[in-house]
């Protein structure tokens, strides 16, 4: 793949809009799981947290394993209209209902509503795989640089985080309203609400988004062949590793921020509040990341934005109780991490060219569901340690007030776990960096 600095200039502002709207849609899902999915299972489900535990567990580990069969199906797949775009044609009405369905969860018996949530859950983990992994993988064609991709993924990572703002700032207050009292009622109309929004966005997309910019798909190697040269990459297995423990990371902070506003500050009314402060500080941060390019490479920055966020976690612990302090640690959080959100992508959009240029292999697809593995991976251990540990600390459903043993649990994973992993993915960009790319396009 050649370098082409004006390659991004070719890009019409109605497919940056049609994607952003893709990515908007695909988050809204996602939104919810991070932010609710463990309250609503155990509050308003009233599925033990012993029991979520290991059912988010399994279903993230299981959704971890599907991806890699959604990669391979979509890399071994051509469509007359297209090689991605026909997939959000196929499947947005399903993903749609399985999101409206999570909130329709009868009141039988228990073992009724673990299997009705399981089932719901897997098939909406399944068609937002598939989704999403035909979306992220036409990026590197869109784009070709480091700075066109940075510029375009800033845009359509700013729509994702609306998302994420939305769900977490307006979905409780909407559910009360919605429900008149009935919170469960409630969050069962606002996810059909949400629902309803996302089909539509998934075929704007179908039609609005061209596929003219890939290189013919005329050369497959063996996946035997493919999957041996990805192994063999250090550097990016490196990556994807330090990709997984960033987002166990990020998916204890985002898990707990329920439990912890609700119980350790006993300040319910702040919840949206501090999510609203730590998603509009990445969305304001998206027109600067491409232009960080001109200051260093993106593995520095990346380096960079990851230890920030560790240093200031570990620093706010003492801290953490003071609302203004939290909220204040909610937008420098979503100012460092952003810089590792965004330009994660244009690395591993490096590792496609990389392929492409010493392999002949285009790979896009594989190497995104690959990400997506260790995303889900470290997503699992995160949903699965977390509720188990509430309930090892005695943590009891709808209490008003929970034990101190509980409370310090949640302060813990809170702020203390999503410090430690952040280091971790730190060091290993450090190390990233000064293990060079080969072949790969170059800044």
């Amino acid at each position: 793949m050649q370098n082409d600095p004006v390659y991004e200039e070719k890009i019409a502002l109605k497919e940056k809009l049609s994607y952003g709207g893709l990515q908007f849609a695909s988050c809204i899902y996602f939104a919810f799981s991070i932010y609710y999915l463990m309250g609503f299972l155990t509050d308003y489900a009233l599925i033990p947290a012993a029991v979520t535990s290991v059912l988010l567990l399994t279903l993230r580990l299981l959704s971890a394993a599907a991806d890699q069969a959604v990669g391979v199906m979509i890399n071994r797949v051509n469509f007359k209209g297209g090689k991605y775009r026909p997939w959000f044609r196929m499947f947005a009405v399903p993903y749609a209902v399985c999101i409206g369905a999570i909130g329709f969860i009868p009141g039988v018996g228990m073992a009724g509503r673990v299997a009705f949530a399981a089932a719901a859950l897997a098939l909406c983990e399944i068609f937002r795989s598939i989704l999403g992994i035909s979306a992220v993988s036409m990026l590197p064609y869109i784009a070709r640089t480091d700075a066109g991709r940075a510029n375009f993924i800033s845009f359509s990572n700013a729509c994702a985080i609306m998302a994420f703002f939305l769900i977490g700032t307006f979905m409780m207050p909407l559910s009360g309203f919605l429900g008149g009292g009935d919170m469960r009622r409630g969050i069962a109309a606002t996810l059909a609400i949400f629902a309803i929004i996302a089909a539509p966005l998934f075929f704007s997309a179908y039609f609005i988004l061209k596929e003219g910019n890939m290189a013919p798909d005329t050369h497959k190697p063996p996946l035997k062949e493919t999957y041996a040269a990805i192994l063999q990459n250090r550097r990016l297995l490196s990556f994807l590793f330090g990709y997984g423990i960033y987002c166990m990371a990020d998916s204890f902070r985002g898990q707990l921020t329920y439990f912890f506003v609700t119980y350790n500050l006993g300040r319910p009314e702040l919840l949206p509040v501090v999510i609203m402060a730590g998603l509009l500080s990445p969305i304001a941060m998206q027109p600067f990341i491409p232009k960080m390019l001109s200051f260093a490479k993106k593995e520095t920055l990346m380096a960079i934005g990851i230890l920030g966020a560790s240093v200031l976690g570990f620093f706010i612990f003492p801290f953490c109780g003071n609302p203004a302090a939290l909220i204040a640690y909610a937008v420098i959080y979503g100012v460092f991490t952003a810089i590792y959100g965004n330009l994660s992508f244009a690395l591993l959009a490096s590792f496609a060219d990389e392929f492409k240029n010493r392999h002949n292999m285009q790979i896009s697809d594989l190497l995104f569901a690959s990400s997506s593995l260790f995303y889900k991976v470290g997503m699992a251990a995160a949903g699965g340690i977390a509720p188990l540990v509430m309930w090892l600390t005695g943590y009891v459903a709808q209490a008003a007030r929970q034990s101190t043993s509980a409370l310090a649990g949640f302060k813990a994973m809170y702020i203390l776990c999503n410090a430690a992993a952040l280091a971790v993915t730190g060091i290993i960009m450090i190390l990233i960096r000064r293990n060079p790319a080969r072949g790969g396009t170059q800044t």
